[in-house]
Formats: structure tokens, sequence, C-alpha cells
């Protein structure tokens, strides 16, 4: 059975906010960890499972460069 995937990465800091100085603006889900975007290691363990056949990204676009042999569509 495969099944579609819901990831949401939303969360923009504000400027009072403790993590705004290290996003300037943009999505928790694009801080980098380890050399890539927090969220990419997510798409990347979803596209290494055999039962995901989709993966929908709410609160991101495409602009976001996420990789992935999946399909990926954004919200």
């Amino acid at each position: 059975m495969n099944m579609n995937v819901i990831v949401t990465a939303g969360g923009i800091p504000k400027p009072e906010e403790p993590l705004y100085p290290y996003t300037k603006g943009k999505s928790k889900s694009l801080l980098e960890v380890a050399g890539r975007p927090m969220i990419q290691w997510v798409i990347d363990a979803l596209t290494k499972s055999d039962k995901i056949s989709n993966i929908f990204v709410i609160g991101l676009g495409s602009e976001a460069g996420l990789k992935t042999t999946k399909p990926i569509f954004y919200a």
C-alpha cells in the first residue's frame, strides 16, 4: 500500500523571537542542520520509504529547493 504524506513546514519567527537572527525572517524548517535545511532531512527519509507515493509540503513553495525523486507538491 502506498500513501501520500503531508509535511507541515510553516512557522516564521518574529524579530523578537530567539530564532529570528538565524532564520532572517524565513521559515524555521529552512534552518540549516549539518549542512542541509531541517526539512530536507525529513524529505530524504520520506524519499527512502517504499510506502510513500507523494509528498505534500504545507507552508513552503517550490523556491525552497527541496530535492526528492518522488512527486512533491507545495501549498
